[in-house]
């Protein structure tokens, strides 16, 4: 007889994880670099708030779809999730971010969650299509 194994859901997890995030830093900093950020400070801030808010979404997310599945929860979830990520990344920007006004760190926030969103919404599919093929 044949065994199967299954990989350690953890595995899983921060395949996800590294899938979203990635994409995420790449369309977010392209979108800072866009908005003319270039100091360290900028740039530090900016990766410790998506890894921070990042690493928060993957587990709410992660949490949710165990408990109940991916179903109209988990979008929702997704959804109201997005939105507190924008707000608490804005704010980040505006008291952390030295280089320009707050104008344009709001709106570098709006614009570059928007566009992550967005993404990661068309990717997330696939994305996780790919995580299970080799986990």
């Amino acid at each position: 007889t044949k065994a199967v194994s299954l990989p350690s859901v953890w595995v899983g997890y921060v395949l996800q994880f590294l899938a979203t995030f990635v994409p995420t830093l790449l369309m977010e900093g392209l979108i800072l670099f866009l908005f003319r950020y270039r100091q360290k400070r900028s740039w530090a801030v900016f990766g410790i708030a998506n890894l921070t808010t990042q690493g928060a979404l993957a587990v709410a997310l992660s949490i949710e779809a165990v408990q109940s599945g991916v179903s109209w929860g988990f979008t929702s979830l997704l959804v109201m999730a997005e939105g507190v990520i924008l707000v608490v990344e804005a704010i980040a920007y505006v008291l952390l971010w030295k280089e320009h006004d707050r104008e344009r760190a709001i709106s570098c926030a709006l614009v570059s969650n928007a566009a992550s969103a967005l993404i990661g919404w068309l990717i997330s599919e696939p994305v996780w299509r790919f995580v299970v093929s080799i986990s």
